[in-house]
């Protein structure tokens, strides 16, 4: 996931923040984590494609790191530095995350492997060995799959941007809806990436996601301009009310392949177009900063959302608030400098 949806380069562009964008990133760490509570035994219910939240932050990714990267890498930042700063964004409420989900199975049920599960997840890597929490190869905390792929597709980013002109991104664009299409028909639909048996679908998701997103911040100059009211803001919100949608299970490949392809990619060039209030900006800037923290820390109290979810849920809320105020900014600092290259 990225951070804060603000442009920080590019004499050519608008300096602005995209709030709207930073309210999606909210809603769709509030679905995947409802998906995760209440949806994921129902497949054709109310949320039972809220697994396609992660392809929107795919999107939103390739965005805002071609914005805010794109004119530094044009510059001379170098892919090993652009690296660097990336896993400084992405370490520190991950680190929370799996310190929880050791913690918890310390007290608990003290798995074999546990120690080997930790390095490989500190190192954002799968680990084969099945922890007794079912067949994820990420079994410390399962999002953590989508950060393998789009570390992937940041280092992909980083050494090919000098090459990926807008021909290009179309044709890499094509070659990865093949596969979602290949993902989808296999696996009846777009939720893979996470375990043994559908790991290699996550390269397509995170492929024609983060792709897409550089594509639109690359044409975004050209035609899409801050646009005030709340039409926009609209209009890309009602388009994401597909992931509200319950789909019978036949339909779903079909389903999934159209919503991440054209569905997600519009919503998310409407919304960088939206020129929010103040007020609400505000509002959606805080609903962003809790997003990410919110995304890795919520699996390790699965047992207890699902339990109590009106207790723990404004406690876990409250939580990610406070890690993405007061204690990502230091460390991610600590770990720029240390990461230094």
């Amino acid at each position: 996931m990225p951070g804060p949806c603000q442009d920080h380069g590019g004499a050519s562009l608008i300096s602005r923040r995209f709030e709207a964008l930073d309210g999606c990133r909210g809603l769709a760490a509030l679905v995947v984590l409802a998906y995760h509570v209440f949806a994921y035994a129902h497949p054709t219910g109310p949320l039972s494609g809220g697994y396609l939240a992660v392809d929107l932050f795919f999107v939103l990714s390739g965005f805002v790191l071609a914005h805010a990267y794109g004119p530094r890498l044009q510059a001379g930042l170098s892919p090993a530095r652009f690296m660097g700063l990336r896993l400084a964004r992405l370490w520190p409420a991950y680190g929370l995350g799996i310190a929880a989900a050791v913690t918890i199975a310390l007290l608990t049920t003290r798995p074999a492997g546990l120690w080997q599960a930790t390095l490989t997840a500190l190192l954002f890597l799968p680990f084969p060995q099945d922890l007794g929490q079912g067949p994820s190869l990420f079994p410390l905390d399962l999002p953590a799959w989508s950060l393998f792929f789009e570390l992937a597709a940041n280092l992909t980013y980083a050494l090919l941007h000098r090459f990926l002109t807008v021909r290009r991104l179309l044709a890499l664009l094509a070659l990865a809806v093949i596969g979602l299409i290949i993902v989808a028909v296999r696996a009846d639909g777009l939720h893979a990436g996470w375990a043994p048996d559908n790991f290699p679908g996550g390269a397509p998701r995170a492929a024609f996601g983060f792709f897409a997103g550089v594509l639109i911040q690359r044409l975004w100059p050209a035609g899409l301009k801050p646009a005030s009211g709340p039409v926009p803001a609209l209009i890309g919100l009602a388009a994401l009310s597909v992931l509200f949608v319950p789909v019978a299970v036949p339909l779903r490949p079909v389903f999934d392949v159209l919503v991440v392809v054209l569905v997600f990619p519009f919503s998310v060039a409407v919304l960088s177009a939206a020129k929010l209030p103040t007020g609400l900006g505000k509002v959606t800037a805080a609903i962003g900063l809790i997003s990410y923290p919110l995304y890795v820390l919520h699996m390790p109290f699965m047992p207890w959302l699902r339990a109590c979810p009106l207790v723990v849920l404004p406690v876990l809320l409250v939580a990610s608030y406070l890690v993405g105020r007061l204690v990502e900014p230091p460390l991610r600092a600590r770990l720029e400098r240390a990461l230094r290259v």
